[in-house]
């Protein structure tokens, strides 16, 4: 008992010791997280014991600071990115193209299942590694954004997620994989478009609005998601694509809007 009394005495003076020596950092207000690359970076991970956490605190003290995001704070970003007119667009292409991308996937193994193809849950489950087309076409988009700006790149992004939503109506077992590889392909790179799209309109702001952005996208996998799902009870693939082409064709109304809107004043070209 007198150990476990000393223990726990020893970790309340080391948990109090770190509290003041990360309360001794300056704050870090959200507009110096522009010039911050955090995703340009090699994390080393180490292990240590508290005390030597509060050495180190007190060693770093002068090169780190705290981010100070109070809820006022965060109040007034959230109706500052929802004023600007191009981030809540953004956030609906994720709405609808990640509605649309999991509206197919879900329900493509139901019509491959029946006849005329027949197709066991192994040969259904393989169709998923076109997942892998995602990994060049996310690469691809951004190099050809970099070349061109996303605004001239994510229409015929959204295009291609059409082309490959139409090819999925044919019959031949051939097509309809070639045309769900094409669609996933147009989704992804769209996708990385868009969402690297809001971190540069958002300036200051870039944390809070991928958030916002990842809770469109998700939102819309939810949504779309299930209303795929009634659409396939009530007519079958035809319905689903229906419900998708829908999502595609308000995705591309979107990146068509995106394109006509200048940058916001002071952010980096789109």
């Amino acid at each position: 008992q007198v150990i476990a009394r000393w223990r726990q005495d020893v970790e309340t003076v080391a948990t109090e010791q770190i509290s003041a020596a990360v309360g001794r950092l300056d704050p870090l207000d959200l507009d110096e997280l522009d010039a911050v690359r955090l995703l340009d970076r090699v994390d080393t991970k180490f292990l240590l014991r508290d005390w030597q956490l509060v050495d180190i605190l007190a060693r770093v003290g002068d090169r780190y600071r705290v981010l100070a995001a109070t809820p006022a704070r965060i109040f007034r970003d959230t109706v500052a990115i929802y004023r600007d007119p191009g981030l809540p667009l953004l956030f609906l292409v994720a709405f609808l193209a990640m509605g649309g991308f999991v509206g197919l996937y879900n329900f493509l193994g139901f019509r491959l299942l029946e006849a005329p193809y027949g197709l066991g849950q192994s040969a259904i489950g393989a169709i998923f590694l076109l997942y892998l087309v995602g990994t060049w076409a996310s690469a691809a988009s951004g190099r050809l954004a970099e070349r061109r700006g996303r605004r001239k790149v994510l229409w015929p992004m959204v295009a291609v997620m059409g082309a490959g939503l139409l090819l999925t109506l044919a019959q031949p077992l051939w097509l309809v994989i070639a045309g769900v590889g094409v669609f996933t392909f147009g989704f992804f790179a769209a996708h990385a478009l868009a969402s690297g799209w809001v971190g540069r309109r958002a300036g200051e702001r870039r944390a809070l609005a991928s958030a916002l952005y990842l809770s469109s996208y998700y939102l819309g996998a939810s949504v779309l998601g299930s209303l795929a799902g009634t659409a396939w009870t009530d007519w079958r693939w035809e319905g689903v694509a229906a419900l998708v082409g829908l999502c595609v064709l308000l995705t591309g109304a979107c990146a068509l809007w995106l394109r006509r809107l200048p940058a916001p004043a002071g952010g980096a070209a789109d």
